[in-house]
């Protein structure tokens, strides 16, 4: 061995037995500051393999547990540096009605910045950094350290129900498969699982529908009205080809209660549909969740969207903000939901589709500004939406 490579071996040793001589958490605090933005991930499968993308945190400002929106800033949340700032007005201004629309329709929810980050449009730049990821390649003690640190508090969010049913059945395997960033058997000893279901409104009956007794016996549309109460106008062919799921569903709230670490747990669901959210029967929605065998030290919390009063259903929907004290396994928190539904067609045109989920006083707003309010839309110019969109605060910014 040449002398260069001697005394490179000797202050690698030296640096070890130093790192590895302090308290833990010291080493905690050390690795916290190298690996906080690789903490909380995406999980997901694309093409068949599974990937992983940093998690920028829910942008819609509607949450409360640990992951705030644009304007908040909590410990170890990744916020956009000035020049991706100063870079995402400027795309806003060159492909305005482009970025609102893969905002409003994407798959991730209200994780759409996530989205972007991991997808970018032409000219973003990505917030994702790799380097610490040279860490796990220096030897196999420093690998084991990063392993310890990230399995106590490693975050994970799945935004679809594929990957989340993969993840929950320990008996699934990637054998054949590229293996992702962080092994599969750390990911699935994470404390902390966060659900988010953005998908069409077929998909949420269908999964209300599983927990039915009479749903063989009796026509699709008529077990709806049965359960929901409500003549919805939807794609019945679709809620059919859509059944099987219901299985999947159930099975993946059991596998999330069974996983051996899980301490928090949180559901954000909507449907995309230009329809109102009380035509989804929460309760329905929800009873694998009721029925998974929790751990008794579970915090579970399911985000659901706000419904005027004269639309709530007790049979039908929670009533409010529900606590455990309820007798649910899990905390039910109401947000604004977001007036951010399009049709494609009518960008031309200038229309922006609203939900009518909103309070008279939200109304109130709308009017304040000239603009006449329908049932489900209204219709406008770009520039007013502009106008109208930095008053709304839970509007997904461009910003």
């Amino acid at each position: 061995m040449t002398p260069q490579l001697t005394e490179r071996a000797s202050l690698h040793a030296s640096f070890f037995a130093s790192f590895f001589a302090l308290p833990i958490e010291i080493r905690n605090n050390i690795l916290t500051d190298i690996w906080a933005p690789r903490l909380k991930l995406h999980i997901f499968f694309k093409e068949d393999r599974l990937m992983t993308a940093a998690c920028l945190g829910a942008q819609t400002g509607d949450e409360t547990s640990a992951l705030g929106g644009p304007c908040l800033k909590p410990e170890n949340h990744r916020m956009p540096s000035d020049e991706e700032t100063t870079l995402s007005r400027r795309l806003h201004e060159r492909y305005p009605i482009e970025s609102y629309k893969s905002r409003l329709h994407s798959p991730w929810g209200n994780h759409y910045r996530c989205e972007e980050d991991w997808n970018p449009m032409p000219g973003h730049i990505s917030t994702e950094k790799n380097s610490c990821i040279s860490l796990l390649l220096v030897n196999k003690m420093m690998y084991a350290e990063c392993m310890r640190f990230i399995s106590q508090h490693l975050d994970v969010t799945i935004t679809d129900m594929k990957t989340a049913a993969f993840l929950t059945d320990v008996s699934r395997t990637m054998s054949d498969k590229p293996q992702p960033m962080i092994p599969l058997h750390l990911l699935r000893s994470s404390q902390f699982f966060n659900i988010v279901l953005f998908d069409s409104l077929e998909l949420l009956t269908a999964l209300a529908l599983s927990s039915e007794d009479s749903i063989s016996s009796h026509p699709l549309k008529y077990q709806s009205h049965t359960v929901t109460g409500l003549e919805i106008c939807i794609d019945w062919d679709l809620v059919e080809s859509l059944l099987p799921q219901r299985q999947e569903w159930n099975q993946i709230w059991l596998g999330i209660a069974a996983l051996p670490h899980i301490s928090r747990v949180t559901l954000w669901v909507d449907h995309r549909a230009c329809s109102s959210w009380s035509e989804v029967n929460e309760r329905a929605l929800l009873e694998p969740l009721r029925k998974a065998r929790w751990p008794l030290n579970i915090e579970a919390t399911v985000y659901l969207p706000n419904i005027p009063s004269d639309n709530i259903r007790p049979d039908y929907q929670f009533v409010g903000d529900i606590d455990h004290d309820a007798g649910l396994p899990f905390r039910v928190r109401r947000r604004i939901r977001c007036p951010d539904r399009c049709d494609g067609d009518l960008w031309k045109e200038g229309a922006i589709w609203f939900l009518p989920d909103v309070s008279k006083e939200e109304k109130g707003k709308f009017d304040d500004f000239g603009i006449c309010w329908e049932l489900n839309s209204v219709t406008t110019g770009l520039q007013v939406w502009e106008d109208i969109e930095p008053m709304m605060g839970f509007l997904r910014s461009g910003k």
